[in-house]
């Protein structure tokens, strides 16, 4: 059962406030669609200008995902060891970003993608989502 703060259709680019903060337990849900002539979309989890996750789904010319952070002006080192990426031209997706005291445990339909740990002790001054690129969102829940 999903609970919390529901989003339907929101435009893209999409910012939003996380009500609260991100809080430990918690889980953001993001579905949508993603176009037959997209090459790549962003979620970005913000605190102020730095970006305690950032995960980049680059669909052309080839097809990739790369996760890292950005903090007090430096990006972390990139990640995309990853051996697929999950988002498909033309399909629809879902993806859950959950927190737990450590780390940020991503999923993308069902099946876990990736760990990040997170650069932040206090997890609640993560504030805001954002979402941009080629992609069409149908629902968000915090």
């Amino acid at each position: 059962m999903l609970t919390g703060s529901a989003i339907y259709y929101p435009p893209v680019p999409y910012t939003g406030d996380i009500p609260g903060g991100l809080e430990t337990n918690r889980t953001i849900t993001v579905r949508g669609f993603i176009p037959e002539n997209a090459t790549r979309f962003e979620i970005n989890l913000t605190v102020g200008n730095n970006i305690a996750l950032h995960l980049n789904s680059h669909m052309k010319p080839q097809r990739y995902l790369v996760y890292n952070y950005y903090l007090n002006g430096t990006w972390g080192a990139e990640k995309n060891d990853l051996p697929f990426n999950p988002f498909q031209l033309g399909q629809y997706f879902e993806i859950l970003i959950c927190c737990d005291r450590h780390k940020f445990k991503v999923y993308t339909s069902g099946r876990h993608l990736f760990n990040l740990a997170h650069h932040y002790a206090l997890t609640r001054q993560i504030c805001t989502l954002e979402i941009k690129g080629d992609v069409t969102l149908s629902y968000i829940n915090y």
